[in-house]
């Protein structure tokens, strides 16, 4: 609670100071000194990729390029145009902005079909669809490798109970893949990347749970053997995960070109199979993506499903679902601009689009 109440003082002194200089100094030295800000941001974004506060910074700065974030802040213009019983042609504007960008973004129609298209740039559907090219029954793989949401999506805050809850469907599908290995006579590790509890803070690591530890109870829990399963070196994002990937391979398993399986999440499972491809591409490594629902999402054809009524009622989810595909959209803009990626160039081209 104390840790809150001075995020929250310091906050308000930070808005108290800003406010106060905006009154100050003119209008045009403000924008000057809010690209300069913008501009040191995305610098120090590249000097140093995994300080939290720069991943904090990044966060507030890009809020009007998401939709609700847009969308709230042309509403607080609009509501500060309120004057008098009566409305500026500014905050009109605002509003007017406001609705068609909340409602274009909320339909769900419209946001599967940007989650689409954000999985389809990066997995081949040849590799997905059996009706592509996939090929038919269980290809044998020496690891599977878990990613969790806080080394795919990093900057969220360190909450593994919670978290490790909303991936149980993941933890599930890495099982239930591990398992299905077993049947064909393979017997691949089970490599868990999780976010170490002491990169948020000494202070609150020593009374927070260990993520890596909770995913490992529940692999044991379904069924995969405790000699199977790896914890991969402490990292904070998916490139720094790949790098302990290398190592823990190369430590364990002979010099051949590796047959990896990598299990996350739909939207940023493409972005992690071409991030490990290019960290293993002198080892010659074959990366197959993998997670829950990602054939349904990928091999479906929207066009023989046909459209209905709900796909055109604006809801939560669909809002949220169009925020992850932005967030992902400069994940893979940074990843590629970093070199820690090359792009699938091909991926459009393979197969037949639906």
């Amino acid at each position: 609670m104390f840790p809150l109440l001075t995020w929250l003082l310091i906050l308000g002194l930070m808005f108290l100071v800003i406010r106060t200089l905006m009154t100050l100094i003119p209008p045009e030295l403000v924008t000057k000194l809010g690209w300069l800000f913008l501009l040191s941001i995305l610098v120090l974004a590249f000097v140093f990729p995994r300080d939290q506060g720069v991943f904090t910074a990044w966060n507030i700065l890009s809020l009007p390029l998401r939709p609700i974030g847009c969308a709230i802040i042309a509403l607080w213009i609009a509501y500060s145009g309120i004057k008098d019983g009566g409305i500026t042609s500014a905050a009109m504007n605002a509003v007017k902005w406001a609705f068609p960008i909340l409602l274009f973004f909320s339909f769900p129609y419209i946001s599967q079909g940007l989650e689409y298209s954000t999985i389809r740039s990066n997995v081949p559907t040849e590799d997905v669809c059996p009706s592509q090219g996939a090929a038919q029954g269980i290809q044998a793989v020496d690891a599977i490798v878990f990613l969790p949401n806080t080394i795919s999506q990093p900057g969220q805050p360190y909450r593994p109970g919670s978290q490790v809850l909303e991936m149980s469907d993941r933890i599930f599908h890495a099982a239930n893949e591990y398992n299905r290995q077993r049947a064909i006579g393979s017997r691949p590790l089970v490599l868990i990347s999780a976010r170490p509890a002491r990169l948020v803070g000494s202070a609150r690591a020593a009374s927070l749970l260990d993520e890596a530890q909770l995913i490992r109870e529940q692999l044991l829990d379904l069924g995969v053997p405790a000699r199977d399963i790896e914890n991969l070196p402490e990292a904070f994002d998916l490139h720094q995960t790949t790098e302990g990937i290398k190592t823990t391979l190369e430590s364990i398993l002979p010099l051949d070109p590796y047959r990896i399986m990598i299990v996350a999440s739909a939207i940023d499972v493409g972005r992690a199979k071409l991030t490990l491809e290019k960290t293993l591409q002198q080892q010659g490594a074959i990366v197959i993506a993998s997670a829950p629902g990602l054939s349904l999402k990928l091999c479906g054809d929207r066009q023989e499903e046909g459209m209905t009524v709900y796909d055109w009622i604006p809801s939560a989810e669909g809002a949220l679902r169009s925020t992850k595909v932005i967030n992902e959209f400069f994940s893979n803009i940074y990843y590629y601009f970093r070199g820690w990626l090359t792009p699938c160039w091909d991926c459009w081209d393979s197969g037949t689009d639906s």
